[in-house]
This record gives structure tokens, C-alpha cells and sequence, in this order.
């Protein structure tokens, strides 16, 4: 009860930086990653400048070797999925660690609010990553307890 208590105060308190650190992440994933999004071709259909779930988790981990697993990575991209950061290309409320799902990034993209200065860029990261951590497990139980 009170890891969900905390949770929730941690949730009020950074409504406007949970956004800011999933374009933080955005960002980070688009730049170290730029072949990520790129057509695949799925059921004789083309889905364009997407990517799929299993490679952004693999991305994620890559970016962050410190992710304790594959399990809060899931949890990570789906609060992004939550934040509408990262959108799904087929319906569907759920991230899924699969090479069959599709999903990509809104079109806001990072980096037109303001500059990061120089040097802080990976300070920034570590940030948002660590809040996002944070977060990532209370909405990965969330989106397991949605009714279908």
C-alpha cells in the first residue's frame, strides 16, 4: 500500500516533467538509434517509419545497460505508450516485447522546446530515465489490469 501511495504523490509531482522525459528518451532512442524507425513490411502490408516493440526494447536496454531487464524496459516504453509519446500503429493500449508489434513515435518531436546545454545532455537522460523507471512499473501493472 504504501509503494502505491508513494507512486501516486511521485506521479502529482512530476506531471510536467513525466513528458519532458519521455521526449528526453524519445530523443536519446531517435539519436543513437537512427535506423529504428524504418518501413516493415507485415501481412503483404507496408507499415511505414515504425518500429517494432521487441526493437525498441533491445534499443532501450542498449541505451541503458543499468535496466535490471527486459521487464522494466516494458514498463518503460509503456508509459510512453501511456504519455501518447509512443503510439501503436495497429490498435492496441498495451506495449508488447514483440517482433508482430508495431509502433511508433507521435509527432511532436523532441528537441523543439528548447536546446539542452552543452554537457547536460546526459545528465538530462540519466533524469528521465530514472524518474521514468520510477513510473514504468506502476504503468506496466496498470495496463495489466485493464479490462481488454
Amino acid at each position: 500500500m504504501q509503494i502505491a501511495e508513494d507512486c501516486k504523490g511521485l506521479r502529482r509531482s512530476s506531471t510536467e516533467k513525466l513528458p519532458h522525459a519521455g521526449r528526453v528518451l524519445q530523443g536519446a532512442l531517435l539519436s543513437s538509434f537512427p535506423s529504428l524507425l524504418r518501413d516493415h513490411k507485415y501481412h503483404l502490408k507496408t507499415l511505414r517509419q515504425c518500429c517494432t516493440g521487441e526493437e525498441l526494447v533491445d534499443d532501450l536496454m542498449k541505451l541503458q545497460p543499468s535496466l535490471q531487464g527486459r521487464l522494466q524496459a516494458v514498463g518503460i516504453l509503456q508509459l510512453l505508450l501511456d504519455l501518447e509519446i509512443l503510439v501503436p500503429v495497429r490498435q492496441g493500449s498495451t506495449f508488447q516485447d514483440k517482433d508482430s508489434s508495431f509502433f511508433r513515435f507521435a509527432v511532436g518531436a523532441p528537441g523543439r522546446e528548447e536546446s539542452p546545454r552543452a554537457g547536460t545532455a546526459e545528465d538530462e537522460l540519466q533524469e528521465a530515465m530514472e524518474l521514468l523507471a520510477l513510473l514504468g512499473i506502476e504503468a506496466l501493472l496498470t495496463s495489466c489490469l485493464r479490462k481488454p
